[in-house]
């Protein structure tokens, strides 16, 4: 039993390590290096506090939920087809621009921003969650996946050097970490937002924000749930939990049980990583090749704690969610655009006074 290697998984210090086991600092640095033995009822004591859950309880599945690349280039039309493989006459073009881009495309869900005179400003591509699922679909289909997909965007960087510094950069890339329902019981987030209000949790993050149904002041808001953000929403990195079983209930009309059985939801986990913040993450990526699962695991652990008391020990409820490594791990799941929306998209887009123009790139 490497308890070095779990405890860096989970990027806990060796105090969280230890007040978690409930043994001393220096009784777990002498059972790292060596000098006394991991005895069977210790091993047996590390397998019940930090995995006995996981088979009974819950599993979370990370997944890219939002992802926003940006090109200094003035070639789109050569872009488009190097990093997505589309040919941008495929995308629908709409009469109206965003975010200053006097150009925006879209293929389903993925957008395209296109200005085809300032090169700084040059091409957005951003995906939100339906988005990422969308383009999950082009990748498969093509024998790529997000790695691949970052790797050309490196590659293509490094093809198009520019003297005045970087012609690629991430914006942002939101991972979310799905905590799976599980009828023997899920994390209950109102403890963490009690943990919370009494200061049970302790954060390098200066600020915090709980929104609940009863915030919105209408019956059916009881059904949007819980949702706890850590960290201001304008930094590079912050943290978004919310009970994704009650959102997606209240988006389709449903009863929570329907979706624990339709969707396998309870919670949600998400990190949601700006600017220098995502932009690392991604070239990190791609140099390491990590389990995205697992190095989200660790951004919480070394930006959050959660203890139980005021003593020092730690929730333990909290920790066995986030769990060993076999109880977490990074996914794709494409999803294709739905019948509807390709219909209502090629009605809209079959119209004259829609006519893609030739000269984007």
């Amino acid at each position: 039993m490497n308890l070095k290697h779990i405890r860096q998984t989970q990027g806990l210090s060796q105090k969280m390590m230890a007040e978690y086991l409930g043994i001393s600092k220096s009784y777990l640095a002498q059972l790292k290096n060596g000098s006394r033995p991991i005895t069977d009822r210790l091993r047996q004591k590390i397998k019940a506090q930090m995995a006995e859950n996981q088979a009974e309880k819950s599993a979370l599945i990370c997944t890219i939920d939002w992802v926003s690349l940006h090109f200094k280039t003035l070639a789109a039309a050569d872009l488009v087809e190097t990093i997505l493989g589309l040919d941008l006459d495929q995308c629908y073009l709409e009469d109206y621009g965003r975010y200053r881009y006097p150009l925006y495309f879209r293929y389903g869900n993925i957008n395209i921003y296109v200005d085809p005179k300032d090169k700084n400003q040059g091409v957005t591509i951003e995906c939100s969650g339906m988005g990422c699922r969308e383009l999950e679909v082009l990748l498969v289909s093509q024998g790529r996946d997000w790695y691949a997909l970052f790797n050309d965007c490196l590659l293509y960087e490094n093809q198009n050097l520019q003297e005045e510094g970087k012609s690629f950069n991430v914006t942002r890339l939101d991972l979310a970490l799905d905590e799976i329902y599980s009828e023997t019981g899920n994390y209950d987030l109102r403890a963490f937002q009690s943990r919370l209000e009494q200061g049970l949790v302790r954060t390098r993050k200066r600020s915090y924000q709980v929104l609940t149904g009863a915030d919105l002041g209408t019956e059916e808001a009881n059904h949007k749930g819980l949702t706890i953000y850590i960290g201001s929403r304008k930094s590079p990195l912050y943290f978004r939990f919310y009970q994704k079983d009650a959102e997606r209930a209240k988006a389709e009309g449903i009863s929570q049980a329907d979706v624990h059985q339709i969707y396998g939801y309870k919670n949600r986990l998400e990190l949601v990583l700006r600017k220098g913040q995502a932009d690392s993450f991604v070239r990190a990526y791609v140099a390491d090749y990590f389990d995205m699962s697992e190095r989200a695991i660790q951004l919480i652990n070394a930006n959050i704690q959660v203890y139980a008391d005021h003593e020092g020990h730690l929730d333990t409820d909290w920790y066995s969610l986030l769990g060993l490594k076999d109880s977490y791990s990074f996914r794709m799941q494409p999803r294709q655009v739905s019948l509807e929306k390709i219909w209502r998209w090629a009605e809209k887009a079959v119209l004259p006074t829609h006519a893609l123009p030739k000269n984007h790139g």
